[in-house]
């Protein structure tokens, strides 16, 4: 929760410092037309005569931002009650619960999981996602979709937001270095690990034999293959040599791998 902040007038302001003889310096940026601020000071009072007045646009932004704060509550609270992440980092939400949100609630949520997975400065582009909720919201089922590096998967009880594999770049590792990998994996290779052109990179669709070779169980652990691609993998030039071990999965191999990214994400 962040504290209310109310606004305060220019003409307040200078009044304060004038009464407490205070030094203030006036930004003439601010009155240039070179900067989109400049040129819209100009048009105020274009807006005041439609009635559009400074305190009725102050007022404005009040209510949006009282709306705002609304809308991420209500969508902290789904997040909190009907999602959950697997131990490969994928993550889960209801898919009845999801369906019965409003548009505006559910892109919030889809917003969330996807860059808690795949991490970027920016959203998804306004656009598909809105599209991909809406097809979310359908009672049609929805074939596996991409957006925003991940893949997105619908069943009759769950939604899934699971890494794009493709999408995520290899990382060159040397015995007994450790690093981030994809933003959300903390690997650490054991010095005694041998092999030549090491790196880290997805697990990818290996054959049942081989699998069962590198990691006996998994299969059983995590279900889903998609989910399982995404998980990190030692790979010597363009051979998988080990699988990482991670939570409470324990398989044999030099590489070892936490899960650091945080659901749900903080307030």
């Amino acid at each position: 929760m962040q504290a209310n902040q109310q606004s305060v007038s220019k003409a307040r302001l200078i009044a304060t410092c004038d009464a407490a003889k205070l030094d203030y310096v006036n930004d003439g940026s601010n009155n240039s037309t070179q900067f989109a601020r400049g040129r819209l000071r100009r048009l105020l009072p274009l807006l005041a005569d439609e009635g559009l007045t400074i305190d009725r646009i102050l007022d404005l932004g009040a209510r949006a931002a009282s709306a705002k704060e609304a809308l991420d509550h209500t969508a902290r609270q789904f997040v909190l009650d009907a999602t959950q992440m697997d131990s490969s980092g994928a993550l889960h939400y209801d898919t009845e619960s999801f369906r019965t949100l409003p548009m505006a609630i559910a892109e919030r949520v889809l917003t969330a999981g996807l860059q808690c997975i795949h991490r970027r400065d920016y959203p998804p582009k306004q656009m598909p996602l809105h599209d991909l909720v809406a097809s979310l919201r359908d009672v049609v089922p929805l074939p596996a979709r991409t957006l925003h590096g991940c893949f997105i998967t619908q069943g009759k009880k769950q939604i899934s937001l699971i890494r794009e594999t493709d999408a995520i770049k290899p990382m060159p590792i040397q015995p007994g270095e450790s690093g981030l990998w994809d933003g959300r994996w903390q690997v650490q290779l054991a010095k005694d690990t041998p092999g030549k052109d090491l790196s880290v990179r997805p697990l990818g669709t290996p054959s049942r034999d081989v699998l069962g070779i590198l990691s006996p169980g998994l299969n059983d652990d995590i279900p889903q293959g998609r989910a399982r691609a995404s998980l990190p993998a030692l790979w010597s030039g363009e051979k998988v040599v080990s699988i990482a071990r991670f939570g409470k999965h324990r398989s044999p191999g030099g590489l070892g791998a936490e899960l650091v990214q945080a659901w749900p994400p903080k307030a």
